[in-house]
């Protein structure tokens, strides 16, 4: 969940220079297998 603020062109900076350069980092961290999970 990101939050962005209203101005067109501040959400599209924040999505450009933050959000999109992270999304393949962040799609690792959510596939990753620790193992340390209890089920």
């Amino acid at each position: 969940v990101f939050c962005l603020p209203g101005s067109e062109n501040a959400a599209r900076l924040g999505s450009e220079e933050v959000i999109v350069p992270q999304v393949g980092h962040l799609a690792g961290l959510a596939r990753r297998d620790d193992g340390d999970e209890e089920e």
